[in-house]
C-alpha cells in the first residue's frame, strides 16, 4: 500500500541544513537497511522534513508513474534497484575519475549491491545522459535489467543540465523530478 509515497533516503552535505540536521548514510554499509546506514528515527525525522516542505504536483506524480510502468515492465518495482551517479557538476572530479574507466567498477557496485538486496534489475539515474547507457550496457551484460529515463540532459559535455542556457529549464527541473519519483518506486 506505499504506492505513490515517495520514500526519500539520503546523505546529506555538511552544508545543507536547511530543512534539518541529518546524519548521513553510507551507501556501501550492507547492513541489512536497503537505505543506507540510517536507522528509523533519522529516517522518519526526515520524511516528516520533506512532508512539511515538499508538494509534488499531481501531474508529475502521474507523469512518474506512467513513465515507470512504461520502462520497468519485466520485474514488479520491488526488484529494481534505484541507482543514481551524479555527474555533470563535478567536472574537476569526473575528469580526475576518467568515468568511462570507472563503469565497471559502478556496474560491480551495482551487481553487488543489486544481489544483496534481491533485485534483478537497476533504474539508472544520472545527469549524463553517456554514463546512463554506458551503465545500463555494463548491467545488462551481467544479466541484469536496466532501465533510464530519458530525462532532458545537457548536450554539452561536462555541463550541468540545470547551468545550460540552451534547455528548457523549467521542463529539465521536471523531469529531474519525475526521476526522483521514479526511483522512488523502486
Amino acid at each position: 500500500a506505499t504506492e505513490g509515497t515517495l520514500r526519500i533516503t539520503t546523505c546529506w552535505a555538511r552544508e545543507f541544513h536547511k530543512l534539518a540536521r541529518f546524519r548521513g548514510a553510507e551507501p556501501a554499509t550492507l547492513n541489512g537497511n536497503t537505505g543506507g546506514a540510517l536507522d528509523d528515527a533519522t529516517i522518519d525525522e526526515g520524511r516528516d522534513a520533506f512532508e512539511r516542505w515538499v508538494v509534488v504536483r499531481h501531474e508529475l506524480q502521474a507523469r512518474a508513474a506512467t513513465v515507470f510502468n512504461e520502462l520497468c515492465t519485466e520485474l514488479p518495482a520491488g526488484q529494481w534497484l534505484a541507482v543514481h551517479v551524479r555527474q555533470t557538476d563535478r567536472l574537476r572530479v569526473r575528469e580526475a575519475w576518467a568515468w568511462r574507466l570507472r563503469v565497471p567498477s559502478l556496474a560491480a557496485q551495482v551487481i553487488e549491491r543489486a544481489a544483496f538486496l534481491r533485485c534483478r534489475g537497476a533504474l539508472i539515474a544520472s545527469d549524463d545522459a553517456e554514463l546512463k547507457k554506458a551503465l545500463g550496457a555494463a548491467i545488462r551484460r551481467a544479466g541484469l535489467h536496466a532501465a533510464s529515463f530519458d530525462a532532458l540532459l545537457s548536450e554539452t559535455p561536462g555541463t550541468a543540465s540545470h547551468k545550460d542556457p540552451a534547455l528548457d529549464r523549467r521542463r529539465n527541473a521536471q523531469d529531474c523530478v519525475v526521476e526522483c519519483l521514479m526511483m522512488a518506486r523502486c
